[in-house]
């Protein structure tokens, strides 16, 4: 059985570069399968939907970066979607002409190796070591190294002949840009922590006792935060499975904000996270403040995201509460809340075809649809 190996790419010099690098895998490490989706993208098929099957079945995955796809939505996409089907030491990104500071978002919840005879050796030698370890046929440390210096030159000579990305594809990154997302990307990984960890559709992060906070969540710590640090903090709470402490945050929260429409689906959400919840009480909350918002002569835009959020939550929590606590809801009352989050804030498509919340909805024909219909952007 192959093992299978997904390439991401974005753009004519990743593409080119993917395409030879999938050739020199196959080559030296024969009981692999490298999959991208210019070669091996069936005829007609939807690209999300197609992605998601070969994550299935994918135990390597190698990110082909260079200036141009550097902040890519699609490569960011796929990167996200590696992240949560593999363990962080499968996956590289491999870097063409940018260093690894430059790297934002997912990418950087992987070690990069730059597309030079060392990255690359580094990479096979990992592809190698991991075929070792499922015990299918691999290369002996000698003859993998004998191998990649009889294939390299080749592979060299393919490299330098790619399209290149002129110099000024990108600006260059200031220290304090750099500084700036690292802090910034320290908040998103805990986020992100959260989702890879929910690897099947009934998962919840441990409970932590009410009573027994951390020191973040001593109450006096709290009575001097802002609105945004009491939201801020909640999150972080609720990611570490404090849901009690982050209710009483977001309660404490909407004190400072009344009616606050965010703060108020937090809420609702963040309550069927708690033991004994009962996911029809949450239901009623989003519905009766979707109705009261969606009510008005004209919604202001900045709201309309919000808005999406509760619209996307409902589907996520009716869905729920049909596999858990046999709810009534059809799959169409679900889909119907689906389209109303995708028409307000298209990226909702992305975060529902990486949620395993809705795994089971994902093979309907509708759904299917949805994404086509909100998603028309060019790769």
């Amino acid at each position: 059985m192959s093992l299978k190996v997904f390439i991401s790419w974005s753009g004519n010099e990743s593409q080119f570069v993917a395409s030879h690098l999938r050739t020199l895998l196959k080559r030296i490490c024969a009981a692999t399968e490298p999959w991208i989706s210019k070669d091996d993208l069936p005829a007609g098929a939807l690209w999300p939907f197609e992605l998601m099957k070969q994550l299935q079945s994918t135990y390597f995955g190698v990110i082909c970066v260079n200036r141009a796809n550097l902040h890519s939505p699609w490569l960011h996409f796929e990167a996200g979607a590696l992240a949560k089907s593999l363990a962080s030491s499968a996956v590289f990104p491999y870097l063409i002409d940018v260093p690894s500071s430059a790297m934002s978002g997912p990418l950087t919840l992987f070690q990069p190796v730059r597309a030079d005879k060392a990255g690359t050796f580094k990479l096979i030698s990992a592809l190698n070591k991991i075929l070792n370890d499922k015990q299918e046929p691999c290369q002996a440390d000698d003859d993998l190294q004998a191998l990649f210096e009889l294939l390299w030159p080749a592979y060299e000579r393919e490299l330098e002949e790619s399209p290149k990305v002129p110099l000024d594809a990108g600006p260059e990154r200031s220290n304090t840009e750099i500084l700036g997302e690292l802090v910034t990307t320290a908040r998103e990984h805990s986020i992100l922590l959260a989702s890879i960890l929910r690897t099947n559709p009934t998962y919840r992060p441990p409970i932590q006792p009410a009573d027994q906070p951390t020191a973040l969540a001593a109450e006096e710590d709290y009575l001097s935060l802002s609105f945004q640090e009491l939201r801020y903090n909640a999150k972080k709470l609720r990611l570490t499975g404090q849901y009690a402490a982050a209710l009483a945050l977001l309660q404490k929260a909407l004190t400072l904000q009344a009616n606050d429409l965010e703060t108020l689906i937090d809420i609702a959400v963040t309550e069927t996270y708690l033991p004994n919840s009962i996911y029809a009480d949450s239901i009623n909350k989003l519905e009766e403040l979707v109705q009261e918002h969606t009510t008005k002569e004209k919604t202001p835009q900045a709201e309309e995201s919000i808005i999406a959020k509760a619209y996307y939550n409902l589907a996520c929590i009716k869905h729920m509460a049909r596999l858990e606590q046999d709810g009534d809801y059809s799959d169409e009352e679900i889909l119907n809340d689906l389209e109303c989050a995708f028409s307000r804030y298209p990226a909702y498509v992305n975060t529902a075809l990486a949620d395993h919340d809705l795994t089971r909805l994902k093979i309907h024909l509708r759904f299917k649809e949805l994404v086509e219909k909100y998603r028309r952007a060019e790769r």
